[in-house]
């Protein structure tokens, strides 16, 4: 019997380079009440006999959509098992671990068998399912929230906008996007902006992270990427650049397009294209969970800005990035 779960190449029980050699535990992705509401684990036969197999946790309020069944050596009833969570029993607070248990049922009648029911070097596949049972406060009605380590936004979604002038305003474009839209100034024939005249997108969001062991990132550190399409710079004194805020830190500018001479393309040009986008990422201070505040402007009317991603060291690798957050 083999066993994998969503978000991880590995299998269990087995010696392979995606976990511990000889390991028959995997960690699954942590569960919040703002997160994906249900994972998937693979039971698959590896073997050349009939068995049977039960999943159980230590946790009542976890729940399977199968907690039983067969596997042949031909594949035919290998099962994909959805693990959910009941969140009107799972208890207040993070950190909680559950341990699942994936067990197999086979003739033990046979010589040997029970000694390499999962293989010989092994014992029972283990799942370790991290639980944060967070919420937001009540009075918290609009904006983003974290889940997971991380939040994602598609930037047409702001809480609100600051339009200093009314000559400049942010348009919607449907599709102009990996995932959604883009974002950009008009009209097109405006003069470069500094953010003391540039509308200014702002964003409500709520965060549940504690980064003073600084496990992932440095202590208190945060990354933000901003995403944006493969523009290029036009017109030499006016490279594409934006800026962003994070709470009240000093607002940075970002020229987001580096150009070389001599008619060379700029740097990165090959992975912006494999993308289909221009990634910019800048660092900021994280100080406490609870409330904050995102502020984005666009600085040039050429440029098209589709969607940011606040990673508090949970955002995993993927093309498109992380999904949109849960927004209230």
């Amino acid at each position: 019997m083999g066993v994998s779960i969503q978000g991880s190449n590995a299998t269990v029980p087995s010696d392979d380079m995606y976990h511990d050699l000889s390991s028959n535990t995997l960690t699954m992705s942590p569960f919040d009440p703002y997160g994906a509401s249900s994972q998937w684990i693979d039971i698959f036969s590896m073997g050349t006999r009939q068995s049977g197999w039960n999943i159980s946790a230590n946790a009542s309020w976890v729940r399977f959509s199968e907690t039983s069944g067969s596997l042949s050596p031909d594949g035919s009833t290998d099962a994909r098992i959805w693990a959910t969570i009941d969140w009107e029993n799972c208890p207040p607070g993070a950190g909680q671990m559950v341990q699942v248990n994936v067990s197999s049922v086979t003739d033990m009648s046979t010589p040997y068998r029970s000694q390499t029911q999962y293989g010989t070097q092994y014992s029972m596949p283990i799942l370790m399912l991290p639980i944060n049972h967070t919420r937001v406060p009540s009075n918290f009605s609009n904006g983003f929230i974290e889940s997971s380590g991380h939040i994602s936004i598609e930037l047409e979604h702001w809480s609100s906008i600051t339009k200093p002038s009314s000559e400049v305003n942010y348009e919607v474009i449907p599709g102009l996007s990996r995932t959604l839209s883009g974002v950009t100034l008009f009209p097109v024939t405006a003069p470069s902006l500094p953010t003391t005249t540039a509308p200014a997108l702002e964003y409500n969001l709520y965060t549940f992270s504690n980064l003073s062991n600084g496990i992932v990132f440095p202590a208190n550190l945060i990354n933000i990427t901003l995403v944006l399409t493969t523009s290029l710079n036009t017109i030499p004194n006016r490279p594409l650049q934006y800026a962003v805020q994070f709470d009240n830190q000093d607002t940075q500018t970002v020229p987001y397009v580096t150009d070389q001479p001599e008619g060379e393309l700029p740097l990165g040009w090959e992975e912006a294209v494999s993308n289909s986008a221009w990634m910019s990422t800048t660092n900021w201070t994280y100080r406490e969970p609870g409330e904050h505040r995102l502020k984005v402007w666009a600085l040039e009317p050429g440029m098209v800005m589709n969607s940011v991603w606040i990673d508090f060291g949970g955002v995993r690798e993927s093309y498109l990035g992380p999904p949109e957050s849960v927004r209230v």
